[in-house]
């Protein structure tokens, strides 16, 4: 079970009034409790505005913070007159009164009874009348008598940092007082790390803790509070882009903080719809998260998030500026708001994220079809990559083959022999562009086209009209090297600068490369284009026409 659902099934029980939470320091008991508290006595709306009125300074954050308020308390208003009306007031529970108490430091147990007495008048106001009674001299006896039977009932008191009490301060009188408020029906709540209490309290709470607690919750890590805390609050947001920076935060204090700036991102720019229709964009997300939580813990080292975001190649092509500015605007207005032009402007970067992502993964294919091919994932191969295609919107198929480079997609065509739908004529036709840009002879076209009319007819347009693209820079992907013989290989690029290489392996040796359908494809273009380079690799080219014509 979750530690909050152990706290409030406690809060619950008519039974048990006692309960230990412990755990080694800064695993999160406290925390744990503050949220606890929060639930059942949420902070006043008035604390909260000028907390945060306080906090900034620009007037359309006061303005902003105003309009808020005034709504609030007039929705505050309709749900009184409702429940005035309806007679729901009398019925609703009576407000819990919460007393938290730290024993650090504490040196006498009175210390205690008066920093609790204080702190209840503040909840019943006839204990006003005490404030100024000298508490040195009050026994447990009488400070009970400030309250009467049905005060316990709604009274839960919290005793913090028992392992930091002062030594003058006995083990017995805390435990004692811990029975005395529990025989009152009173919840009482101890926190403490039980294996730093010191050896001679040690004894001492062993021999009492049995008569005094009744129930005890072992919290074992900060990671499972964090992962609960998460869970509960924030459901809607992936785990997968869910930062473990998220875990090293120091001060859990701003954890809340950072869920509701999670939350915000994650509703204002739709991150979960994004994530329903495409997994690509988890690495970019958890970015973006990453950033959120060094903003609110120093102690999370930004070059540390800078080298996490190599890992992520697609991030070269996301503006990090963008995601700065935007993480920004939030931060300097009241935590709640983000300007729409900054929105926009990340969800106009998110295209092409997207699209170089894609541009990514079908390098990875490229590569994958040269180094990895065999006759039993061919057409795995192939399905895979066509799907890809027609996954394109139409409008970035040119921008698709501008960036893989022509060459690497015929040969791809030569090898797998794609289905000539809609999508496959458009990428040749824009490759017969750059052809007739690059002035490729006749035998290169006719690799192109095929016995596709369609294709033939549009060259022949093509060269009618001397129709030429300009401005086009064939620019390819960096690739990781494989172990294997064609580690070097790529793309066609990769290929013409291994043909010297390739020209001097044996015979046996070019016979196997050029096994590889992909390679064997790079040749008919290499040895069919007008500069041909059989000239220049006549070894190569020499076995290349041998297995041509056997196969022919």
């Amino acid at each position: 079970m979750e530690y909050k659902e152990q706290i409030r099934n406690f809060l619950k029980d008519k039974e048990n009034y006692s309960l230990l939470i412990t755990g080694s320091w800064g695993v999160g008991k406290t925390y744990l409790w503050k949220e606890i508290e929060n639930e059942i006595n949420p902070a006043d709306d008035e604390i909260k505005f000028w907390d945060e009125f306080k906090s900034n300074f620009s007037f359309c954050n006061h303005v902003l913070l105003l309009i808020k308020f005034i709504k609030t308390y007039i929705i505050n208003f309709f749900i009184f007159i409702k429940d005035y009306f309806l007679n729901e007031l009398r019925t609703k529970p009576t407000k819990k009164n919460i007393i938290h108490i730290s024993l650090f430091g504490k040196e006498h147990y009175k210390e205690i009874l008066e920093e609790i007495t204080l702190k209840a008048y503040i909840y019943k106001k006839i204990l006003y009348l005490f404030r100024s009674v000298t508490f040195w001299k009050i026994s447990v006896g009488t400070f009970l008598q400030f309250f009467i039977k049905d005060d316990f009932k709604n009274l839960i008191v919290c005793f913090d940092d028992l392992e930091r009490k002062s030594s003058k301060l006995n083990m017995k009188d805390i435990l004692g007082l811990i029975n005395k408020l529990k025989e009152e029906k009173c919840k009482v709540v101890l926190i403490s790390n039980k294996d730093e209490i010191n050896e001679e309290d040690k004894e001492t709470f062993e021999d009492y803790k049995e008569k005094c607690i009744d129930l005890e919750m072992q919290i074992k890590s900060r990671t499972e509070v964090i992962l609960q805390i998460l869970k509960e609050k924030s459901p809607e947001i992936s785990k997968e882009i869910v930062p473990d920076a998220i875990y090293k935060i120091k001060n859990l204090r701003n954890l809340n903080k950072i869920i509701d700036a999670f939350k915000f991102f994650n509703k204002e720019l739709q991150f979960s719809e994004y994530l329903k229709k495409e997994n690509k964009y988890k690495a970019l997300f958890e970015f973006v998260f990453k950033k959120i939580i060094s903003k609110f813990d120093e102690t999370i080292d930004l070059n540390d998030i800078n080298k996490e975001k190599e890992k992520y190649i697609p991030m070269e092509y996301m503006s990090e500026k963008i995601i700065d500015d935007m993480i920004q605007n939030y931060f300097n207005n009241t935590q709640y708001f983000i300007s729409h032009n900054k929105k926009e402007g990340f969800k106009k970067e998110l295209k092409n994220y997207k699209f170089y992502v894609d541009l990514v993964r079908l390098g990875n294919l490229l590569k994958g079809s040269i180094q990895d091919l065999n006759k039993n994932n061919e057409e795995d191969f192939k399905k895979e990559i066509e799907e890809f295609f027609n996954r394109f919107d139409k409008e970035k198929l040119n921008d698709l083959i501008y960036n893989l480079g022509f060459i690497n997609f015929i040969a791809l065509d030569q090898t797998f022999h794609f289905k000539e739908n809609e999508k496959i004529i458009e990428m040749k036709k824009y490759c017969l562009r750059l052809s007739n840009y690059y002035n490729y002879d006749e035998k290169f076209i006719n690799i192109i086209c095929g016995d596709n009319k369609e294709l033939k007819e549009y060259y022949e347009k093509l060269k009618t009209e001397k129709m030429q693209e300009t401005n086009l820079d064939l620019s390819e992907l960096d690739r990781p090297k494989f172990e294997n013989k064609y580690k070097n290989i790529g793309n066609y690029n990769d290929f013409s600068v291994y043909m010297k290489r390739i020209n001097q392996l044996s015979k046996e040796e070019i016979e196997e490369f050029l096994e590889n359908k992909m390679i064997f494809s790079f040749c008919d273009i290499s040895f069919n284009k007008e500069r041909s380079d059989k000239n220049y690799y006549p070894r190569l080219y020499e076995i290349y026409e041998s297995i041509k014509n056997s196969k022919s």
